[in-house]
């Protein structure tokens, strides 16, 4: 584990990075091509495939870099003035095996977000609900820890997203949900299992996580999305978005 690893970005944006694809400090000499033709830099540090810089249009969060404590475990916590601000969360699904709810609590967790389901790959594009969904979201009540779900998504149309929605809320709807209700978008990526999202452009993509954001909002729940660097900056338009925590 290196600390110093994770805070590169804040220290690269603080000394003027990030923010245009000129100042991006590359060793040029230092070039390398793959046995395909891919291009590579060897000078060190981490270059990107393609440079999108920060966007200043959109909202920006308060939080201070010097603020943001990494523990040796890995976990993050947010501390103003001497006092941790920030929760303690998980995520679960069946990938996770059987918990034991009572040490998750007994460890200080405070809220998770449960697996709802899924939808599959394939053509079909079956709704499949995560086989510890039940179990996971009763052990994390009963433990009293506060919930949010989420939901794996693969849909490629509108109506896809809307019906995605409506099986996370009918299974919900037993159930106390304090935390957000979450859409998962992620690629999958590879040559032999392509997801069914993978295909779709930023605009198409951008449509899908809106309609199921605005179907859960309207059944009086908080929608959030998630996704990693690629899909925010590159997969998705994120202004339209903007409403939507992430």
């Amino acid at each position: 584990y290196d600390k110093n690893y994770n805070y590169d970005i804040y220290e690269r944006y603080a000394h003027g990075e990030m923010t245009s694809a000129d100042s991006m400090k590359v060793d040029s000499t230092a070039l390398y091509y793959t046995v395909k033709g891919r291009r590579e830099y060897g000078g060190g540090g981490i270059i990107p495939d393609v440079f999108v810089p920060i966007d200043t249009t959109l909202q920006l969060n308060d939080y201070q870099q010097v603020n943001l404590n990494i523990l040796e475990s890995g976990e993050y916590q947010y501390v103003e003035s001497g006092q941790v601000t920030s929760y303690k969360g998980i995520d679960v699904a069946k990938f996770q095996g059987k918990i034991d709810w009572k040490k998750v609590a007994d460890d200080g967790v405070q809220f998770a977000f449960v697996r709802v389901g899924y939808r599959g790959y394939g053509a079909e594009g079956k709704l499949v609900e995560d086989e510890t969904y039940e179990d996971n979201i009763k052990g994390a009540l009963s433990a009293g820890i506060k919930v949010g779900v989420y939901f794996y998504s693969q849909a490629i149309t509108e109506e896809e997203a809307v019906e995605e929605a409506n099986f996370v809320l009918e299974r919900i709807a037993p159930y106390k949900i304090e935390c957000p209700v979450v859409i998962d978008v992620e690629l999958v990526g590879t040559s032999s299992n392509k997801g069914r999202m993978d295909s779709l452009n930023a605009e198409e993509r951008t449509k899908v996580v809106k309609k199921f954001c605005e179907t859960v909002e309207a059944a009086g729940y908080k929608p959030m999305i998630y996704h990693n660097m690629e899909v925010g900056a590159v997969k998705m338009n994120l202004e339209p978005l903007e409403q939507y925590p992430k």
